[in-house]
């Protein structure tokens, strides 16, 4: 499929997804090649358009991604000889087959990350990333629910097969997942939301971490936590910081990888 053939609308996600995808790399939230961002394609809600594997995510650009359908299949290989990774398919599709609110996935292998989710503490909320980022999980705990490495891709095996219900059942009530010893998922309606979140905990790991070991750490009174998600609960104001945030970003790409549209 030609890019003359992608509708205006998907063009757009397209360009919003490449630049989501410099700015991963930007950040280093990404490992190279290692990690995949997606859209639900809005022309049919049975299929996403998802990052090629094997593109360091410096050099992804619209007509580069990848349109599958939930069940695998290759509708639209974009510009280049790559496809996807397996990795990428047991994690986005059976979310969006599970999800019809959900419109963007994005998942990478954040160094932050990974190294607060290989902590039994995990992500404390010591700082007001970590405020935002567990109220913005919507999760039903007012945490960001955790996932077990349970296999590559923190998929498990079972009979030979990957085993994607432990992946779903976490994901069905959050819009953030940490996934212990591996990384971070983020799902949400749009683009834009998705990089937020990501946002929000790559920046509440990043202060966590630079804690010096041993010092006894300050808690907020509950009441403020509650403040927080009450905060949250706007969801006007909050879909305007996300917009804000990543239009920014944008631009910031824009004068330093203008390559990116194309």
């Amino acid at each position: 499929m030609g890019t003359s053939k992608i509708g205006e609308i998907e063009w757009k996600m397209r360009r919003e997804l490449a630049a989501a995808c410099r700015l991963f790399a930007h950040r280093k939230w990404v490992q190279d090649i290692f990690g995949h961002l997606s859209f639900r394609d809005p022309g049919n809600p049975s299929a996403y358009v998802v990052t090629p594997f094997g593109m360091h995510f410096s050099e992804i650009t619209p007509s580069s991604l990848v349109k599958v359908d939930l069940d695998g299949n290759v509708l639209d290989q974009g510009s280049t000889r790559y496809g996807i990774s397996d990795d990428s398919y047991v994690i986005h599709a059976p979310i969006y087959k599970d999800r019809h609110d959900v419109g963007s996935i994005m998942h990478c292998h954040d160094p932050v990350v990974i190294a607060i989710s290989s902590t039994k503490e995990g992500l404390l909320p010591v700082n007001q990333s970590s405020f935002y980022a567990h109220a913005a999980s919507e999760s039903p705990t007012g945490t960001i629910p955790r996932l077990d490495y349970e296999g590559r891709a923190s998929i498990k095996f079972v009979d030979g097969k990957r085993d994607t219900s432990h992946l779903v059942a976490v994901a069905r009530t959050a819009k953030i997942v940490m996934l212990n010893n591996h990384g971070l998922l983020t799902l949400s309606p749009t683009i834009y939301e998705s990089y937020g979140l990501f946002y929000y905990v790559d920046e509440a790991c990043r202060m966590q971490q630079l804690i010096p070991p041993g010092r006894q750490l300050i808690f907020p009174d509950e009441e403020v936590i509650v403040d927080i998600k009450r905060d949250y609960s706007r969801k006007d104001m909050v879909q305007e910081v996300y917009r804000l945030l990543f239009d920014a970003d944008v631009r910031m790409v824009r004068r330093i990888s203008p390559d990116f549209e194309i």
